[in-house]
């Protein structure tokens, strides 16, 4: 009996040591802080584990560890590089050229912010790949002229809710959050494109799932020009949760107002682009070339084209879309021709089950 007590105690301890060596393993990351003077982000001398940048530098860039920009460094991505996390405080990294690719080892989870003082551009021939979640926080500075960001949220499990993908109510990406405005700071969207890969799998609400959330002041609305935000990479099918892939660039009292709008979205469970709440700004053009674009019952203002391609491609406009020219919150007649136009197969409906190629309802701003 003793000796079977004593052999239960022993499982028991190694059982325990077990885990926490697991655990261990799991939560090996380190964080490491810039150095003042730092300009080069794939150097190793750039970094150290002190707050200041001091101390012990990383044996390389790699998605093992956390990155954070601090100290007022201004630095370059030099070549490709993986992060595990990267966030910018005070401090600012410009990625024109070459892929950085922000990913835990496994999961969606990961993360890139933006945070009060911080600065991020993105220009051309450039590429940022986010396995996780993207906030631009208030008092940031975000410019993107060109290149591209990748942002994917969703681990594919088709479980609502799973710890492997984005957390409900952590929008895909953010501007601002849902307790603070952005009021301060400068944005800036001039080229390039942000896709968006997969549906948030965010539980209970669609506002639980935001693939795309912009929250600002009247005084910091945004005019995207010539720039993309694409929903879907046409082909990932991974389901979404809710909803799909819910949008509002209209929490706040002031809206980010899209250039071009693309729905890009393979067939799947969930995969549609919703608008949500609000009215939504369009100033460029909406390109339907798969998957579904539904108003939500709400208005919709657009500057540029509608096409609607493809055999698997549909619009759902059911509420009133205003053909016009909008900054900011004000609208004004568009002086540039402007055309619907549906193509190889694609639809439009006025109700959610009827293909029947009309609009509910339209006006326009007249130019005289």
């Amino acid at each position: 009996m003793k000796n079977n007590y004593l052999i239960n105690k022993v499982m028991r301890l190694l059982v325990t040591v077990t885990v926490f060596l697991l655990a261990v393993t799991v939560n090996a990351q380190t964080n490491y802080y810039s150095k003042a003077a730092a300009t080069d982000f794939n150097s190793t001398a750039s970094w150290g584990v002190n707050t200041d940048g001091s101390g012990a530098a990383p044996a390389s860039i790699s998605n093992a560890n956390n990155f954070i920009i601090q100290n007022n460094s201004v630095m370059s991505l030099s070549g490709a590089a993986a992060v595990r996390t990267l966030v910018i405080n005070a401090g600012a990294l410009t990625v024109g050229s070459n892929t950085l690719t922000v990913s835990l080892a496994t999961g969606n989870t990961s993360n890139l912010t933006v945070n009060t003082g911080g600065s991020l551009t993105v220009g051309a021939g450039s590429s940022i790949v986010l396995n996780g979640n993207m906030l631009i926080a208030n008092g940031a500075n975000f410019t993107q002229s060109g290149g591209l960001i990748t942002i994917d949220g969703n681990s594919n499990t088709g479980v609502v809710g799973n710890a492997t993908s984005v957390a409900s109510a952590t929008p895909l990406f953010a501007i601002g959050t849902g307790s603070q405005n952005y009021n301060s700071g400068t944005l800036s969207f001039t080229g390039g494109k942000i896709t968006i890969v997969d549906p948030h799998i965010g539980s209970n609400t669609t506002t639980n799932a935001y693939a795309f959330y912009a929250r600002v002041a009247a005084a910091s609305s945004v005019n995207a020009t010539n720039h993309t935000v694409e929903f879907g990479d046409g082909t990932s099918t991974a389901a979404g949760g809710t909803g799909g892939f819910v949008f509002d660039g209209y929490v706040g009292a002031g809206s980010f107002n899209f250039f071009n709008l693309t729905v890009n979205s393979a067939a799947g469970t969930n995969r549609g682009v919703i608008q949500q709440t609000n009215t939504q700004t369009i100033n460029g053009d909406l390109t339907i070339s798969k998957g579904t674009f539904s108003q939500n019952a709400l208005t919709t203002y657009i500057g540029g084209n509608i096409l609607v391609d493809g055999s698997t491609s549909n619009l759902i406009a059911n509420s009133l879309f205003y053909f016009c020219q909008t900054v900011g919150t004000t609208i004004s007649a568009q002086t540039t021709a402007q055309s619907v136009s549906v193509a190889n197969s694609g639809t439009i409906n006025n109700l959610s089950n009827k293909p029947n190629g009309k609009f509910y309802q339209y006006n326009y701003q007249q130019h005289i």
